[in-house]
């Protein structure tokens, strides 16, 4: 209770919202100067996900067709093309490791994680071999994500659960229930103790990895939720 008023008194303090304003404005201002650089047509269908790798360097797109390519931020040059699944990619994640430096090792391990509309989801090496594939769904996939030390994956799914997976092994880890309609995203915080989860009944839940326990009901959108992620310093 003591510290949720200590919390309440810094909401409500004046130079704390003046310090948000601030950071507001300042935010706008820079989107304002946001122009783009170039742009490339991704698939002959619809592009359901996008990602970039953690040095800036590569961006993913993952399309209807089942194909997931890479690009180079630099002009959009493609460097790699994946015939992933038969059925619609729903989901596409870079695991923290990979690179532009990846494409040309051909001893890198795990590159990039794809979900499918079929429940399936699969792990890729930097030169587009499957290494894995993480079956147990029920119903269709969302979207896909790593942990911050790329050691497990999450998938979200339309059976209303969501599971964590070994990377290395492929190994069902986790099936986290809680959400009384599809789950669309999970996320991870930076020291990946927490995960949250977001689904189209409208609610987030943040859950301790350490226990497997939901912590946290977060409420107050009132349509789905499509997207989540922590704060760099939370």
């Amino acid at each position: 209770l003591a510290r949720a008023a200590e919390r309440l008194r810094k909401a409500n303090d004046g130079g704390e919202r003046d310090r948000l304003s601030r950071a507001s404005r300042a935010l706008l201002a820079a989107a304002a100067e946001t122009r783009e650089d170039c742009s490339e047509f991704g698939d002959e269908r619809p592009l359901s996900d996008c990602c970039a790798t953690a040095d800036g360097n590569l961006v993913g797109t993952a399309s209807w067709s089942g194909t997931f390519k890479v690009w180079e931020t630099d002009g959009c040059k493609k460097v790699l093309t994946v015939c992933a699944h038969e059925d619609r990619l729903t989901g596409l994640a870079f695991h923290p490791s990979a690179s532009a430096a990846s494409i040309a090792d051909a001893n890198a391990t795990i590159f990039a994680a794809t979900a499918c509309s079929d429940g399936t989801a699969k792990l890729w090496s930097a030169a587009g071999a499957e290494l894995r594939s993480l079956e147990g769904h029920t119903d269709r996939l969302a979207r896909v994500s790593f942990d911050s030390f790329g050691r497990a994956v999450a998938t979200a799914s339309f059976d209303k659960t969501w599971r964590l997976w070994d990377v290395e092994t492929g190994a069902h880890l986790l099936e986290q229930e809680g959400h009384s309609k599809e789950v669309y995203s999970v996320s991870f915080q930076c020291d990946g103790s927490l995960a949250v989860s977001c689904g189209l009944d409208a609610i987030g839940r943040v859950w301790d990895l350490r226990t497997g326990k939901c912590i946290r009901t977060l409420r107050g959108h009132v349509k789905g939720i499509l997207s989540s992620d922590f704060s760099p310093n939370g």
